[in-house]
């Protein structure tokens, strides 16, 4: 995992959705505690954090976004030389049926 982590070409995603499920406004633990409680009043009280199931899903969509275009664009091949090979090819191919066997 350390590998992973540091190569250059890999870009970690962290899951954002977990917080939201413990502390959230829409939090669907059943967890119930006096810590719990006490951890949530302090999440739902932060506004820099990430509080709804869309913020976090959007938030996802983003680091999504930002790793494809660190993806390079795929090579483009040329159709054109593929067309000239097979069209050389049964020129060929053509001529050596209409040419006289020297045997």
């Amino acid at each position: 995992m350390q590998m992973l982590r540091t190569h250059p070409d890999i870009q970690p995603i962290e899951y954002p959705f977990v917080d939201t499920y413990y502390f959230g406004h829409e939090s669907l633990t059943r967890r119930k505690n006096a810590k719990m409680e006490a951890t949530r009043q302090k999440f739902q009280s932060d506004p820099s954090l990430i509080h709804t199931y869309q913020e976090a899903f959007n938030l996802l969509k983003e680091s999504i976004d930002s790793a494809q275009d660190m993806v390079p664009p795929l090579p483009t091949v040329s159709l054109d030389i593929e067309l000239n090979s097979a069209r050389c090819y049964r020129e060929r191919r053509h001529l050596s049926k209409s040419m006289p066997s020297l045997s």
